[in-house]
């Protein structure tokens, strides 16, 4: 994902502002202890004279006012109104700066979030949907986060991600966030309520979406697959499940942290999908050279009804739209995928 560039003067109306106060300050202080040192008058009173001087609202002179109250007076009006009026300049400038630049930004996520395709939507930006946000920005995939909090949503805005401000739950705002146009949908938010009526709503706008959704208690598994969630994950019974095979089969979580996580080893393991007119289109694994050219494992070939095949014997042919479960390294994997796009668009 593109990090968006921002705005080399973004810190300035920050710096604008604390300029402005300080010139104010800075102008009643002097006022104040000036009042204080040429007429003697009591402290409020000095503010009070120093305040409305610098206003220009006027006043009558007070009785007993000496010539060199009076020559304070004017300096202070000389100097002071001047120096007031560009500090009230510094902070209109500043909250115009302020809308133009929210203006801009608005502007901006709008057209990004509207050349969005085959992207995913991220529903939550918590604990969950921020690691899902960077394991597809470690993929280069393209996605959307709908957040309803706006300080989160300028936080992962900072990282360059692609924003929507709303509830997920309403149709409007997946509408917004492309939901026509995406190849899946995570359902992260914090309740697994709003889990399953974001599913059942994203559901009914996009009857062919994949949905992935989080569950928070077992009990909700079931209601998240009825409402339209291809995939329910429970963090908690996963990370149950590893602490068990961290115990019982070390061996084997340290292959799957392999093939899965990102290591200086460069295996992987990864799905590939068959395009029709390819060149391993209606062949068999024997014949399609697979192991042989790119040295990686098939570990299941997935038919496009859903029907899973494990271990598929070197006999087993692969036709265009099957998906490819390998193991491998890198390279391995990206000469799979390049022979596995239709004839003549390798390499394009």
């Amino acid at each position: 994902m593109a990090i968006v560039d921002r705005d080399p003067y973004q810190s300035t109306p920050r710096r604008r502002v604390v300029v402005a106060i300080y010139l104010v300050a800075g102008l009643l202080a002097a006022g104040t202890i000036g009042f204080r040192l040429v007429e003697g008058w009591p402290w409020f009173t000095c503010l009070y004279f120093s305040v409305i001087t610098l206003a220009t609202i006027g006043f009558n002179e007070p009785a007993g006012m000496t010539d060199s109250g009076r020559a304070f007076t004017i300096v202070l009006v000389l100097g002071g109104v001047g120096t007031l009026g560009y500090s009230l300049t510094l902070l209109v400038q500043v909250l115009i700066q302020g809308e133009l630049l929210e203006t801009r930004e608005k502007r901006r996520m709008q057209k990004r979030l509207e050349n969005l395709k085959d992207h995913f939507i991220i529903c939550g930006a918590g604990r969950v949907g921020s690691l899902v946000g960077h394991g597809l920005v470690g993929e280069g995939a393209d996605f959307v986060v709908v957040e309803r909090e706006r300080e989160v949503a300028e936080t992962i805005t900072a990282e360059g991600w692609v924003v929507l401000l709303g509830d997920a739950t309403r149709e409007d705002v997946l509408e917004r966030a492309g939901i026509d146009r995406a190849r899946g949908l995570v359902c992260a938010l914090p309740t697994d309520s709003d889990n399953v009526y974001t599913a059942l709503t994203a559901r009914d706008l996009a009857p062919d979406l994949m949905i992935v959704a989080r569950a928070n208690e077992e009990s909700t598994m079931p209601k998240l697959r009825k409402a339209g969630a291809n995939k329910v994950i429970s963090p908690l019974r996963t990370g149950a499940q590893q602490i068990v095979q961290a115990l019982t089969q070390p061996s084997v979580l340290q292959f799957l942290e392999l093939a899965t996580g990102d290591d200086a080893l460069d295996l992987g393991l990864e799905e590939v999908a068959v395009q029709s007119g390819s060149t391993i289109d209606g062949t068999s694994l024997r014949d399609s050279g697979i192991r042989s050219r790119f040295d990686v494992i098939i570990v299941a070939i997935v038919r496009p009804g859903g029907d899973m095949l494990f271990n598929p014997t070197a006999e087993t042919r692969v036709s265009g739209g099957d998906k490819i479960v390998a193991v491998g390294r890198r390279a391995g994997l990206d000469g799979l995928a390049e022979l596995s796009l239709p004839e003549g668009t390798a390499g394009k």
